[in-house]
């Protein structure tokens, strides 16, 4: 039976996080660097400039300030307390450091990044507990 703690909404902002910015960076990087390795030919070279474009795109994607509700009766707001709902899909992941919300739209998913150090420390404890109370995130991370 959930406690009246779960059945409030839990209202949070996106933060910036740097951890999560040096991995997008990294990632892109090495994603660059390797098609240069693999290709060894001149044209290798443009595998730079796509790095800068998908780092810049990642960036724009992850900016900080998105605003999201998780209402008790399990809805998800983005943005806007009494904007469309989403729903929670069940492949969202859960580890001590990033949580990955799936969620699933009239229209679409999104897939939103949550680093440790993006919410406040209370958000992200309140976070992990609900998402192993209602099952989504029970394969990914610690038990």
């Amino acid at each position: 039976m959930p406690s009246s703690v779960f059945e409030a909404t839990l209202a949070f902002e996106r933060g910036p996080s740097r951890g999560l910015a040096f991995a997008v960076v990294g990632a892109w990087l090495a994603g660059g660097l390797g098609v240069m390795l693999a290709l060894n030919h001149p044209i290798a070279v443009a595998a730079v400039p796509l790095a800068v474009v998908g780092c810049r795109w990642d960036r724009k994607r992850l900016e900080p300030g998105l605003q999201l509700w998780w209402q008790g009766r399990g809805d998800w707001r983005l943005g806007d307390p009494e904007g469309p709902a989403w729903v929670l899909d069940r492949s969202t992941w859960s580890s001590p450091w990033l949580i990955l919300l799936v969620l699933r739209g009239p229209d679409r998913t999104l897939r939103i990044p949550l680093a440790r150090d993006s919410v406040d420390r209370t958000v992200w404890r309140r976070l992990r507990a609900r998402l192993r109370i209602s099952g989504a995130a029970e394969d990914g991370g610690e038990p």
